[in-house]
């Protein structure tokens, strides 16, 4: 389990995480470019979401082959929770 305090301490977490749920199957150049993070921290948001056991992570069959990185079903439901709080705050 990880807990909010660790979520929240990587910076950018929650834009990653609000864009993996919005743009499923995506590989690390799209994640960085558009959320605006450096790729260290979209890989310490990786790490932390698949240590988590919120991500799932395939290899595009297709060369050059680079990991294709989706919510799964738990993941979702935190990138849905995030997203709603984002309109809320928003609105």
């Amino acid at each position: 389990m990880v807990s909010l305090a660790e979520f929240d301490e990587k910076t950018g977490a929650l834009r990653v995480t609000i864009f993996l749920y919005n743009h499923p199957g995506v590989h690390i150049t799209k994640i960085i470019n558009a959320s605006g993070v450096k790729q260290k921290t979209a890989y310490a948001v990786l790490n932390l979401l698949k240590n988590a056991v919120m991500l799932d992570i395939t290899k595009n069959p297709e060369f050059p082959y680079n990991p294709i990185y989706t919510l799964n079903q738990k993941g979702k439901q935190l990138g849905k929770l995030l997203v709603e709080a984002q309109a809320l705050l928003e609105s």
